[in-house]
């Protein structure tokens, strides 16, 4: 069985461990990244104020994931 792993990974510590979990089942990765920077201390403040006001984030497509699936799937 085939395995997708779908992640996001701000300061790369999630990518990591989605790389060993890709290594040892054989599967195949695909990041979810957000639309806008959220690096530094302004995207910290960013994160708080969008989690306090309960705005979801804008993600880029993921297409390919869902392309993956169709190969993925029996």
């Amino acid at each position: 069985m085939k395995t997708l792993i779908v992640f996001f990974s701000l300061t790369g510590n999630t990518r990591k461990i989605a790389q060993a979990i890709s290594d040892e089942l054989d599967g195949t990765l695909e990041e979810i990244q957000d639309t806008r920077n959220r690096n530094g201390i302004a995207g910290y403040l960013l994160s708080i104020m969008e989690a306090i006001f309960k705005k979801r984030s804008k993600i880029q497509e993921v297409e390919r994931a869902f392309s993956l699936l169709d190969e993925l799937l029996p």
